[in-house]
This record gives structure tokens, sequence and C-alpha cells, in this order.
């Protein structure tokens, strides 16, 4: 998602570290569960990563503070996990048991930022603790879709994207040893990488015995970043969805991200900008008809030194652009 480790793996630790907050760790104590969450009769789910911030504690807080936006309970919750701090957990059972169906990343890394080398997994080296943590998320009672180390691309210290293919397919075998029949498996990469940089999408993509869905992310960073120039969802994402219709599996968007159109460096542009860009993904989604998913990333992150704001409600034409895409029928 960001352009440097350093500012990729800062965006995952706060997002970690807000969790499921202070005192959290060990108990569901405290926890107001959703009775009920929306039932949608679309065919995509809407979801999304919503980052605390002011005066939101946790995960939990900063969801559901977004759904009240919303005016719908999201489809689908995203969450990422370290390596040394394995999913599932009480995060994601709270989601769950609230209705949303939880997008899990486990990255081959730790909290303090060492790799776990793909070539250490594939061979088998992590075996048993692989086996541990699958059987933990065998016992969780509701579905998953489960990405192990999405933008793989992003981490070269982790190794080569052979490694990582043969990382990828291990990690899945394991798991279905263990039962975790209740996860669905995403390949996630880079959006770049499928309109050909870092050796194109066929140099990281495992055999798709072992993924059910081709997983990308993109974002329209425009006028923040000049270069590109302004991009569309379909923009961002054609060449990830070519992909898929070509694999004969479903697209699923668990990224995405659009920055305002009008900025201190940048007063000329449109105002309204951002909602349609909303209003065109939405537009796009149910063109194709074959995506799974969106996950929104609600947060701000930094790319090339830069911050990127890309909360729905940076401006509440923004705002309603969004909620006029959750809230169709189409998206459940």
């Amino acid at each position: 998602m960001v352009t440097t480790d350093m500012d990729r793996r800062e965006f995952l630790r706060r997002s970690l570290l807000t969790g499921v907050g202070i005192g959290m760790a060990s108990t569901l104590s405290g926890i107001v569960l959703p009775t009920s969450a929306r039932a949608g009769t679309g065919t995509c789910l809407f979801g999304a990563h919503a980052l605390p911030r002011g005066g939101e504690a946790s995960q939990k807080d900063s969801t559901l503070a977004l759904e009240a936006e919303l005016g719908r309970t999201l489809g689908v919750f995203r969450r990422y996990s370290y390596w040394d701090e394995p999913p599932p957990d009480l995060t994601h059972l709270w989601a769950a048991q609230g209705g949303r169906t939880p997008y899990i990343s486990w990255h081959a890394y730790t909290r303090n930022g060492t790799a776990i080398p793909w070539a250490s997994i594939a061979r088998g080296d992590q075996d048993a603790f692989i086996r541990t943590v699958a059987t933990g998320l065998a016992a969780f009672p509701y579905p998953i879709f489960f990405n192990f180390h999405h933008e793989p691309e992003n981490d070269a210290k982790n190794g080569t994207s052979a490694d990582f293919k043969a990382a990828f397919a291990r990690v899945r075998s394991l798991f279905d040893q263990q039962g975790a029949t209740n996860l669905t498996w995403v390949c996630t990469l880079m959006g770049t990488t499928y309109r050909g940089r870092n050796g194109g999408a066929d140099a990281w993509l495992p055999d798709g015995q072992y993924f059910s869905l081709v997983g990308s992310d993109g974002y329209n960073r425009w006028p923040v970043i000049t270069k590109p120039a302004w991009r569309s969802f379909s923009d961002l994402f054609t060449a990830a969805h070519d992909k898929a219709v070509q694999l004969g599996k479903p697209l699923f968007v668990g990224e995405y991200g659009c920055v305002e159109q009008v900025t201190q460096a940048y007063p000329n542009g449109d105002p309204n900008a951002k909602a349609n860009w909303f209003l065109g993904a939405g537009q796009t989604v149910q063109t194709w008809g074959n995506v799974t998913a969106l996950s929104y990333s609600h947060a701000s992150a930094m790319f090339g030194g830069k911050l990127m704001p890309y909360w729905v409600d940076s401006t509440s034409i923004a705002l309603n652009g969004f909620k006029t895409v959750g809230q169709s029928p189409y998206f459940a």
C-alpha cells in the first residue's frame, strides 16, 4: 500500500496497537456485541479497515463510528496480524459475532520488523508453529477471508517471488491438514504488479489450487502525489480484474482509497471528485459482476513521505458518495 517498508509497517503497527484496546488482550469483558447485522441482498460485500483516530481507543470503536456514519454494519472487517501475534484475536471475534466477515492478513514478519524468510517456511522450519496457528483458526466458529502475507512484492527481505509462492503453498497445505475449512483463501498483490511491475502477477501468484480469490490493492493519490495523474477505480483495478477473469476466479479488493482533489497545494480541484470516484467504483464493480468484496482503507497513511488522507468523511460530500454506494442493495 505504501512506498517503503517503514511507511507500510508503521501503518500496520498503528492498526494493531489500537486493535483491542488497553486491557483487552485476554478477555471479552466490557465489549458490547451488536445484536444484528445488516442483511444485504447484493452480490458484493462492502467492508473497511477503520483506523482509530481522535478519542477512538480501538478498532472496535473506529468501526462502530464508521458504521454509524454509513447507517449500516460492514460486511467485511479488515485487520492485519504479525507473525508473532497471529490470528484470531478478540477483535476478530467481536467483528464476526456482529455479522462482519473478518479479512485477515498474516504477515511473515514480527512486530519489531524481523522477517521470517519465506524459504524457511517453504522447507518446513516453521511447521510446528504454523500448525498451532492453523488449529486456532480452525476452531474459530465463523467464516474468514484469509491472506498469507499480502503485497509480498513490497517485502524483499522475506525472499524472492519463488520463495513466496512456495511458502504460500506450504502454509495453505498445513492449514488444510489442520481442518481450517472455514477460511476462504485470497492472494493479494499490489495493483501495479497486475499492471506489469515487480515482474508481473504471474511471478507472484501461487498455483491456482492454493487460493480462491484474486486479491488486489490500489490507491488514487493525485494531487497529493502528482505522478501518476488522477486514476479512477477502473484504472486501478482493471488489470487485476482481467487476471481474475483469465484465471476463472472472483476478484477481491482488499484495500482501496482516494484522496480529495482539493488540497492546499492544488486549490482549484473539483470538490465533488472524491464522491464521484466512490460512485464510479460502485458502478464499475456492478458492471464487472465478479467482485466478492470491497474493503476500503478508512485511514491516513504515508506514501513517498507525504500523508495520504483516505478518510471517507474527509468532506461531507465525500461521505455522502461513499454512503450512497454502501447503502445500495448490491452491496451486502
